[in-house]
């Protein structure tokens, strides 16, 4: 078990990362942040470090004094533009940061485990459902630099038995998520009683709540030892069409909210997946992990969250009217 370890959370700041710091602490571990920046009021709990983990040399430096049991890897950039100069930006900057933690790992003494974040963006327009052991073919920055940093981790442990595990998430949602993602931006959207442009909705998506994802890392870092060099979906095991999701979302807000969702109004990125779904069998028998939010429920959680994040915000405004 990982009470009392200490666990070293890169990205910490993000909307993963706060979930997860929040249940590593009830479980009782020691929690240490490493941020890029300082953004949240949370970060005052625990040992939070803001590092620039691009430079080599303060990061191998770091995480040697820190000496954590664990490290969970969830920094990285998040753009999935298919330009071609943004291939490279976002290749050379997951790779970079991905290497310099890992070699910083390496000098570790009592290290247990690296759990890194990847996500189904490496599979690429493959037939569904994807599955581990599939060939994967990335067609979003996104995707190719996060592929290129799990093989790179793979190559770790065949080559030296270094304790990696890879788990790769669908699409994350859950309250507090950035309004960049599609779920949280057409709640905040439908609350603010705004017209919301989408597609026309017909591609399938697997959508897992954040606490369930959250559930799979900590599986991963207490697993035992043939969990290492190995991959893991993680999602909620059910595909359902977007334009049905955000029907679902609009009921669940308020009767009119279906009328300003503008299906079609904004075109399919290229090559993007139509028939998009995983198979987690791998992750529920190895991890002994499987989600146990509903989507029904997911979605409550996310809009109550939202509704009182803006009821709040329209309170603070009225007192200071």
């Amino acid at each position: 078990m990982i009470d009392g370890s200490h666990v070293l959370i890169t990205g910490a700041n993000g909307f993963v990362g706060r979930h997860l710091c929040d249940a590593l602490k009830i479980k009782g571990s020691r929690i240490t942040r490493l941020v890029r920046s300082l953004h949240y009021e949370t970060e005052s709990e625990g040992e939070t470090i803001v590092l620039d983990l691009a430079d080599r040399k303060k990061t191998i430096h770091i995480i040697s004094d820190l000496q954590p049991d664990f490290v969970i890897h969830l920094a990285g950039s998040k753009e999935r533009i298919n330009a071609g100069k943004q291939f490279r930006v976002s290749y050379d900057t997951n790779i970079t940061v991905s290497l310099n933690v890992a070699e910083a790992c390496l000098n570790l003494t009592n290290f247990k485990r690296l759990v890194f974040l990847g996500s189904c963006d490496e599979y690429g327009p493959l037939s569904s459902p994807y599955h581990e052991t599939q060939q994967e073919l990335p067609v979003n920055t996104y995707g190719l630099s996060k592929l290129a940093v799990t093989k790179f981790l793979l190559a770790l442990y065949h080559s030296c038995q270094f304790p990696a595990v890879v788990l790769r998430p669908t699409v994350i949602y859950g309250p507090n998520q950035g309004n960049e993602m599609f779920l949280s931006s057409l709640i905040y959207t439908l609350l603010h009683k705004k017209e919301f442009a989408m597609t026309s909705g017909d591609q399938f998506r697997d959508f897992v709540y954040v606490g369930d994802v959250v559930e799979a890392i900590i599986k991963a870092l207490y697993a035992d030892i043939h969990v290492n060099g190995e991959i893991f979906n993680i999602g909620a095991g059910l595909s359902y069409q977007v334009k049905k999701i955000a029907l679902s979302v609009a009921e669940l807000i308020s009767s009119d909210s279906n009328m300003r969702i503008k299906y079609g109004a904004l075109q399919y990125r290229t090559n993007e997946s139509m028939a998009y779904s995983v198979d987690i069998k791998k992750a529920t028998e190895l991890l002994e992990w499987k989600p146990c939010t509903s989507l029904g429920d997911g979605l409550q959680h996310t809009i109550t969250h939202f509704s009182k994040k803006l009821y709040t915000e329209m309170s603070a405004f009225t007192r200071h009217a």
